[in-house]
């Protein structure tokens, strides 16, 4: 998302405000992703500080995730917010003290009259995705026989938890 800065590049402590839909980066890569079934609604506030563009919003959509230990689609409604401040690109070191370019080099950077936040927005969205996707808390997952969603129901299998290497053992406690 390039957000053009022109006016408020020369004021002092301007602000501009920018609202738009953008498409939902491929989350292919993301396993628990199944669907993206709104677009990115992003709202960005950009303000011109002494130091640089102190820029902040807030993205939202809608996923359709699918459970890591049931297996089942669940939706899943993302709101984040970011805040980043972006200094300006400088050719050279004139007359700043050794933390200024320090700090400048760490900092995210723009140039021109161009603000580029794609990369801030993604890795937004990217940090409000869960670790592990699941559609209840207290998910139960999937029968290890027969493969039945247990949050539905018990299934009628019978698991037997005896380690057949140690079956041997059990004969040892039993009283005859």
């Amino acid at each position: 998302m390039q957000i053009d800065i022109r006016r408020i590049k020369g004021m002092s402590s301007g602000s501009l405000e920018v609202s738009t839909e953008l498409p939902v980066p491929d989350l292919g890569r993301i396993v628990e992703v199944d669907q993206v079934l709104t677009p990115l609604q992003v709202n960005v506030k950009v303000t011109n500080t002494r130091t640089g563009l102190y820029v902040e919003g807030r993205l939202e959509t809608k996923l359709s995730l699918v459970c890591t230990r049931c297996l089942t689609p669940f939706l899943y409604d993302v709101t984040a917010d970011f805040t980043e401040l972006f200094m300006q690109q400088t050719s050279a070191a004139s007359n700043q003290s050794e933390e200024e370019i320090f700090f400048s080099e760490e900092a995210p950077s723009y140039k021109g009259d161009q603000l580029d936040v794609t990369e801030l927005i993604y890795e937004s969205l990217l940090l409000e995705l869960p670790m592990k996707a699941l559609c209840l808390d207290q998910c139960k997952g999937l029968c290890s026989e027969c493969g039945q969603v247990q949050n539905l129901g018990a299934c009628q299998c019978k698991i037997d938890k005896t380690d057949p290497r140690l079956a041997s053992l059990a004969d040892l406690f039993k009283k005859e």
